[in-house]
């Protein structure tokens, strides 16, 4: 913390915070993640990357393992009587895949999670994507050339009225959210973890 206090570049300072964030959560002090991230929040108000470690470290988030899944209710994009909740999921695996055509790291993961969905649904399994977009018509064209023959909702994020947002803790896209057989999720943010579970035998 001296080299913190004692460095007033800005850049470096926001540098060691997510360093003491990080170090932090490795060790399991939660006190000190809350610490950090507290004083992150006073001295970079306005730092969109404050929320992102937010729902990334906070020990306060809703959207990490061993929580329940917030209730969501999702409408297919081709057939808007068709809806989804967490209660109708029970009893099978699923991933909420959270994305957006407009956005270049979603568009190149998209691949993987084809590759998920080919080797894993229909077997107690089933990936449920929510695009974050602006219009639902620009989902549809993109998925013209790039098929994702799954389940597809939209959320317009001028219009969040089921404040999926703000429940899902979504500050940054790409964002994959794992939940089991009992609504629990499993694994957030990290596509190697979620294949091995998927592929664990007896899963």
């Amino acid at each position: 913390m001296t080299a913190l206090n004692e460095n007033p570049d800005l850049s470096i300072r926001e540098s060691f915070y997510r360093t003491f964030i990080h170090t932090a959560s490795r060790s399991k002090r939660k006190d000190l993640v809350i610490e950090y991230l507290q004083k992150m929040k006073e001295e970079f108000p306005r730092n969109r990357s404050v929320k992102d470690l937010e729902n990334s470290f906070s020990p306060k988030r809703a959207i990490k393992e061993e929580k329940k899944v917030p209730h969501f209710e999702f409408a297919s994009i081709s057939d808007t009587t068709k809806i989804i909740t967490e209660k109708d999921m029970l009893g099978k695996k699923y991933l909420i895949h959270i994305w957006g055509d407009w956005c270049g790291p979603c568009r190149l993961q998209i691949e993987a999670i084809r590759n998920i969905n080919n080797k894993f649904s229909g077997n107690n399994f089933a990936v449920l994507s929510v695009s974050i977009c602006f219009s639902k018509k620009n989902l549809l064209e993109f998925q013209k050339d790039h098929p994702m023959p799954w389940f597809n909702t939209h959320v317009d994020m001028r219009n969040d009225t089921n404040k999926f947002l703000e429940n899902f803790e979504v500050s940054s896209i790409p964002r994959e959210i794992l939940v089991d057989e009992t609504g629990t999720i499993i694994a957030v943010n990290d596509l190697d973890k979620i294949f091995s579970i998927l592929s664990a035998k007896g899963r």
